[in-house]
C-alpha cells in the first residue's frame, strides 16, 4: 500500500509538471528505490572538445589511449588542445536527498583529475582532513568560480565542515537511501575533457571503462586518501596520484532555485535557474 501511494504522488507531480508546460510546480526529490534518480543541469564546464557522448561506452577507452600517446611523449595533455577554446557544458547533476537545510547533488561523472595534496608529509600532518587538502581548495576557487556565476554561488549552501563544493564521504557511498551501497552503483564515468584534459584514469573495456575517483575521506593508510576503484569497491591509493578523478557533490539552498523546464529524467533533466 505504501509503495502505491508512492506511486501516486509521484505520478501527480508529473502530470502537474506536464500541464503546465514547465516544471516550476514540481518538487525535488531525493533518490527513489522505485523510481531512481532526478536529474537537473546547473552550471556550466568544459566536458565534450569532440562531442563525444559520456557514459559506459568505449569512447572513454579511445580517448585514453589519445592521452597516454601524448603523455609519452612528455606532455601532459593532447598538443593542441587548451581549455580557453573548449566551450562549456551544463553540468548534469543527480538529486541525491533533500530535506528542509538542502538539495544534496552529486555529479553524474567524473569531471577532471587531480592528487588531493601534492605533499605527502604534508597530508599526514594534518591527517588528511578534507578542508585543507590542495584539492578542497581547487573546488572552493578555480572549479566553484569556472562552474557557477556569482548568482548561482549564492544559491550554494555552504556546509559548516566541507564547504560549498567537495566529494562524496564513504558514509554516502555506503548508503542505498543514496543509491549507492552496492559496487556496481558506485561506478562513475569521465567526461572527454576529464580524460584528455587532465588525464583521468580509465579502467580497460573488460571493466566496463569508469575510471576511479576520490572521497573526502583519508584512509588508515599513512599518506592515502579513500578512493573508489575499478570494481566500484572502496580503497585507497596515495595522496599524490594525480589522475584519480573528481566527482564533485554541492547543496542547493531549498528557497534559492527555480525549474524552468525539464521533467527530471537523465535524458531531459529540469533546468535549475536563480529563484526570481
Amino acid at each position: 500500500m505504501k509503495k502505491l501511494i508512492t506511486g501516486f504522488l509521484l505520478l501527480w507531480l508529473l502530470l502537474g509538471c506536464m500541464i503546465n508546460g514547465v516544471a516550476e510546480e514540481c518538487v525535488l526529490r531525493g533518490f527513489d528505490e522505485n523510481y531512481g534518480y532526478v536529474y537537473v543541469l546547473f552550471g556550466k564546464y568544459p566536458q565534450s572538445i569532440d562531442g563525444g557522448e559520456f557514459g559506459d561506452t568505449q569512447q572513454s577507452w579511445r580517448w585514453r589511449l589519445h592521452y597516454s600517446k601524448h603523455k609519452e611523449r612528455g606532455k601532459n595533455k593532447e598538443s593542441g588542445l587548451s581549455l580557453k577554446n573548449i566551450d562549456a557544458d551544463p553540468i548534469l547533476w543527480r538529486v541525491l536527498s533533500v530535506d528542509e537545510e538542502r538539495v544534496y547533488l552529486c555529479s553524474e561523472y567524473i569531471l577532471f583529475a587531480s592528487e588531493l595534496d601534492p605533499d605527502k608529509k604534508d597530508y599526514e600532518t594534518y591527517e588528511g582532513w578534507f578542508k585543507e587538502t590542495k584539492l578542497w581548495r581547487t573546488l572552493n576557487k578555480n572549479f566553484i568560480n569556472t562552474a557557477f556565476t556569482k548568482k548561482e554561488i549564492k544559491m550554494l549552501y555552504e556546509d559548516k565542515d566541507y564547504g560549498r563544493v567537495y566529494l562524496l564521504g564513504t558514509e554516502d557511498l555506503n548508503n542505498r537511501k543514496l543509491g549507492f551501497g552496492t559496487n556496481k552503483r558506485r561506478k562513475a564515468w569521465s567526461t572527454e575533457v576529464a580524460i584528455r584534459m587532465y588525464g583521468t584514469y580509465v579502467y580497460s573495456t573488460d571493466s566496463g571503462c569508469n575510471s576511479p575517483y576520490w572521497t573526502r575521506k583519508t584512509s588508515s593508510h599513512p599518506g592515502a586518501g579513500i578512493c573508489i576503484k575499478k570494481d566500484g569497491s572502496v580503497g585507497y591509493y596515495s595522496c599524490m596520484y594525480k589522475e584519480q578523478g573528481v566527482r564533485p557533490v554541492i547543496n542547493l539552498k531549498p528557497d534559492s532555485y527555480e525549474i524552468s523546464s525539464g521533467s527530471g529524467t537523465k535524458d531531459d533533466p529540469y533546468v535549475i535557474v536563480p529563484a526570481q
